[in-house]
């Protein structure tokens, strides 16, 4: 249980800095956005994604549309690593199969589902608003659906069933619990 306390806490204490540390990332790419996309753009494809193909000087219109349209997938991260705080705190406290958890495991899922819908949506606003400025036959908006959604999507459906299947068995936990 001991080993169980210390990485727990380990974990916890690394989401609430990845959890702070992500709008501050964020925040810093889009007011630095024109010298990253340029001087570090393996860096920037964190935040543009490769395929878009920009042909002019970022504008702070640009900086303004990419920053918030980058804050739908930034939301869902954010969300995720928040329900992850939550669980390694039970964790922590030595609460390791209860219902608590499984609705943590469940909120992860169902985020990351969501996740997939705004990532979908992500790419088609970004690409329009980093490329409208391109010259005529250049701008573009698309949209992709490829295996790591699909990844995505089935480890989500499986979190949900795992957090059932632990929301069933603390139940009957606690029905054994009282009964004599």
């Amino acid at each position: 249980m001991q080993k169980i306390h210390k990485l727990s806490l380990i974990l916890r204490v690394f989401f609430q800095i990845t959890f702070i540390a992500m709008p501050i990332m964020l925040i810093i790419f889009w007011l630095f956005a024109p010298f990253f996309y340029q001087n570090f753009h393996a860096f920037s494809g964190y935040y543009i994604p490769s395929g878009i193909e920009i042909l002019h000087p970022l504008t702070w219109l640009n900086c303004l549309l990419g920053f918030m349209i980058d804050l739908l997938p930034t939301a869902v991260s954010m969300t995720i690593v928040y329900f992850l705080i939550k669980l390694f705190k039970l964790y922590e406290c030595g609460e390791i199969f209860t219902k608590q958890n499984a609705k943590y495991i469940g909120n992860i899922a169902w985020t990351m589902l969501i996740g997939q819908v705004v990532g979908f949506i992500y790419e088609g606003l970004l690409s329009f608003a980093m490329t409208f400025n391109n010259p005529s036959g250049h701008r573009l908006s698309f949209f992709t659906f490829g295996t790591y959604d699909i990844y995505n999507i089935l480890t989500a459906v499986m979190l949900i069933v795992i957090s059932w299947v632990m929301v069933e068995g603390a139940k009957l936990n606690d029905e054994q619990k009282y009964t004599v």
